[in-house]
């Protein structure tokens, strides 16, 4: 990015030695600090817009894959990999001059800290902001969690205004008043999907934002935004923090008339996404799964979910409606643990 800010850039799947590119991020994919009067600071973006002075600085970086630090450039296979950024971003209300005369910022406005952590198909970013600011800042707006999932088609946002897969076209944004448990907006293409999960923790309880407020905005500029925060005033000593986990996959377990499922991880818990599009009573197969436990983790609508196999789910709703169960696991297919 503009600021030389680290990020996960290109996502790609690999499928019979075939490499699939999802996700190019060329610009924002964490989001920006929009302070009021100011402009945008830190991630892409330059001061002022289009001019050549910072608003950001990368501070450091550490990176482990299964548990071993890396040192240098490499390639390997991992299981898991972490990586821990530092970023400093300057407040643009606080310009200087350098030795030549020229304007640049150097006035911290708050320090970033990113942690990715990246298993299997899946993204989880944990995202806090400690604030340095002797002089109160009122952010105007935060995106935080941004999509930059390539050539897309369609969206789908559960508990949102948009039930079932809508044309790319046509999506465009709603608010927290009129969506309160909005927290996923899913997408896809002609090869796969993506799943942009906002978790219900600090920013990303949408307690900042007001009904009137977007807290989804898609199909603008090519990317869609969750909205975190809106008019949120900032002070020394302030800290902010949320966290959220990318899924992409090219095989979900179904995608039909009636609903949407499909698998991530967050945090420790293997979860199930059941996504109903409208009224259904029906069964769904997991394959290569024997399940012990379902537990509800989040639901919202009149929906019903019960096992009634070793492998299979009962799912009765009265209309449009959403569930993560988490998964109690006790048989894995050996592939998947290769």
């Amino acid at each position: 990015m503009f600021n030389e800010l680290f990020t996960f850039y290109e996502v790609a799947v690999e499928e019979r030695n075939t490499e699939t590119v999802l996700n190019r991020a060329t610009s924002d994919n964490l989001g920006p600090l929009g302070i009021d009067g100011y402009g945008w600071a830190g991630a892409n973006h330059s001061w002022r817009e289009g001019g050549t002075v910072r608003t950001a600085r990368h501070v450091g970086v550490s990176i482990e894959a299964d548990g071993r630090c890396i040192g240098g450039d490499t390639s390997l296979r991992a299981r898991e990999v972490t990586i821990r950024v530092e970023n400093r971003i300057f407040d643009p209300r606080m310009p200087v001059a350098d030795s030549a005369g020229r304007a640049e910022l150097q006035t911290p406005l708050c320090t970033e800290r990113v942690c990715y952590r990246v298993r299997e198909n899946n993204i989880e970013v944990a995202v806090s902001h400690e604030f340095h600011n002797s002089v109160p800042a009122t952010i105007r707006t935060y995106y935080g969690m941004q999509s930059m999932f390539c050539d897309e088609t369609h969206t789908l946002t559960p508990d949102g205004a948009y039930a079932d897969w809508t044309p790319q076209a046509a999506v465009s944004h709603f608010t927290k008043g009129d969506y309160p448990a909005f927290r996923r907006f899913v997408e896809k293409n002609d090869r796969a999907y993506q799943s942009s999960w906002l978790l219900p923790e600090g920013t990303g309880d949408h307690a900042r934002l007001d009904d009137s407020d977007a807290v989804f905005i898609g199909n603008s500029y090519g990317k869609s935004y969750h909205r975190l925060l809106a008019r949120q005033p900032v002070y020394e000593g302030d800290r902010l923090h949320w966290r959220g986990v990318y899924t992409w996959f090219t095989s979900p377990i179904a995608d039909d008339g009636e609903l949407l499922c499909y698998e991530a991880l967050a945090g420790e818990q293997r979860v199930l996404a059941i996504d109903c599009k409208r009224r259904c009573d029906r069964t769904v197969t997991l394959p290569g799964r024997s399940l012990r436990r379902l537990r509800t983790i989040d639901r919202h609508g009149d929906i019903s979910i019960r096992r009634t196999g070793a492998h299979t789910l009962r799912i009765r709703c009265e209309g449009p409606a959403s569930c993560i169960l988490r998964t109690e696991v006790l048989h894995r297919i050996e592939s998947e643990n290769r």
